[in-house]
């Protein structure tokens, strides 16, 4: 029931996608817009549903194989989640373990040199403690002043003499540097925790994208790509080709040209009037990228010979 007009509802706007009575059919609002009988869009719609059904309940196989690739790869999305996870704990240990190493090799290094000018530093304080009044240098010259024998006086006067002498030329020459601490030790990191915020995954390329201005079929196939913007950089690229077979519309399997150092590459003597389907990825440290979407190129038929 038309709950407009309260009429029989027995036609259908195809335009609108709703059911319409004979009064909504004349009003303005259905005016130009694509009006069939009822009974027609029932047999069609059941027509349409039927053969879908009949078309899935024929592809159960093809759904059921789906299910099975996309359950695989959940199991494999997580056997590389945990592989990953693992590595990167072990990465980042033997960072750890490197950082520990470096970090006893340096602090060696500042004992070594605490410990060169600790030695250095007692030395010149030794040399200044002689001198003082009470010190034992400073005793055993007075005591040396008192030899009245000239020959015991010399020997032992001079030996005194050089000891004193030395001290002596330590303490005219002593300059404020000479009793500095330990200079300063600075170690810079900046670099290397600058590289440690940048530490993140290797990316795999992105699909590359097929330049369809540049890729052509003659004589041969010229296939000719590029990588987004945004993409890890590739060191080389696998491509992939293979050809329909015209009579039973099949593919046949593919054929593979492995490691292309360039942005492009030709296929040698295809086919003539035949049609190929193409595609490419790239790959670097972290593996092989995403394929790029497929290409269908035709080759020209053969060419007619001249009657004349």
């Amino acid at each position: 029931m038309c709950p407009d007009h309260k009429e029989e509802v027995m036609l259908y706007c195809k335009t609108c996608q709703r059911l319409v009575c004979q009064i909504c059919r004349v009003r303005r609002t259905h005016s130009g817009h694509k009006i069939t009988p009822i009974i027609s869009a029932y047999q069609a719609l059941k027509d349409k549903l039927g053969k879908t059904l009949a078309y899935i309940l024929g592809s159960q196989h093809i759904v059921q194989g789906q299910i099975s690739e996309l359950e695989d790869s959940m199991k494999q999305t997580e056997l590389h989640g945990a592989k990953a996870q693992e590595e990167v704990v072990q990465l980042v240990g033997a960072l750890r373990s490197a950082l520990d190493e470096k970090q006893a090799a340096l602090t060696r290094d500042i004992t070594e040199r605490q410990r060169e000018r600790r030695c250095l530093l007692e030395a010149q304080v030794w040399e200044r403690q002689s001198l003082l009044e009470n010190s034992g240098l400073v005793s055993y010259a007075h005591e040396v002043m008192k030899e009245t024998e000239q020959p015991c006086f010399v020997l032992a006067a001079k030996q005194l003499h050089e000891r004193i002498a030395r001290a002596l030329e330590s303490v005219q020459s002593f300059r404020p540097a000479a009793c500095a601490p330990l200079p300063p030790i600075k170690l810079d990191v900046s670099r290397e925790l600058k590289l440690l915020t940048e530490l993140n995954f290797v990316r795999a390329p992105h699909a590359p994208v097929i330049d369809t201005q540049r890729t052509y079929a003659y004589d041969q196939i010229y296939l000719s790509w590029r990588l987004p913007q945004d993409s890890a950089p590739a060191w080389h690229y696998t491509i992939e080709y293979r050809k329909i077979d015209p009579k039973h519309k099949t593919l046949k399997l593919w054929q593979r040209r492995e490691e292309v150092w360039s942005l492009s590459t030709v296929l040698e003597s295809p086919d003539i009037a035949s049609v190929y389907v193409l595609r490419v990825r790239g790959y670097n440290k972290a593996g092989y990228g995403e394929y790029s979407e497929d290409i269908y190129l035709h080759t020209p038929p053969a060419p007619v010979d001249d009657p004349l």
